[in-house]
């Protein structure tokens, strides 16, 4: 089975953490890790993931004041 996998980059484009689909809750995870860092959430199919190819934005909060 394929599943969608998850990274959060902060508003510098640096790389936070990265999720797996297969774990129950993984986009909850990488949406609450970017609100928290002030950043976004790429997501990638599985064969594209590891060529860090064809991402897709899904959350974006660098334009959010505290």
């Amino acid at each position: 089975m394929a599943y969608s996998k998850y990274r959060v980059f902060d508003k510098k484009n640096n790389f936070h953490q990265s999720y797996d689909e297969a774990l129950q809750g993984a986009e909850q995870f990488a949406k609450d890790c970017a609100r928290q860092i002030k950043g976004y959430v790429l997501k990638y199919s599985e064969n594209d993931f590891f060529k860090s190819e064809n991402p897709f934005k899904l959350y974006d909060f660098t334009d959010q004041v505290k």
